[in-house]
């Protein structure tokens, strides 16, 4: 198995509904809950997911190289806008 490492105090990262409007965390940075809504959960094969994002304005959308091959665009789900109910749920599938 390949180990993967984060640089720094480690994952600080936080759900997008921490975010939102109204919380604490959106005051020091307003745009981080808008900006995440460009953010897609693809669901490749029904077998495995990774992430894409908008890009431009004619919706194109980016994602890794690892992540897909041509072959696949019609066997995959794009979810926009999937997030926790609350800032304290991971919402990891």
């Amino acid at each position: 198995m390949d180990q993967e490492s984060i640089c720094g105090d480690g994952d600080q990262s936080l759900p997008a509904k921490c975010y939102a409007l109204g919380t604490n965390l959106s005051e020091g940075l307003p745009q981080a809950y808008a900006t995440a809504q460009a953010v897609a959960r693809l669901l490749i094969n029904n077998t495995y997911l990774c992430t894409g994002w908008l890009g431009g304005s004619e919706g194109h959308l980016f994602t890794n190289h690892h992540c897909f091959e041509q072959d696949w665009a019609l066997t995959t789900d794009f979810e926009f806008a999937a997030e926790s109910s609350s800032c304290s749920d991971q919402c990891e599938t």
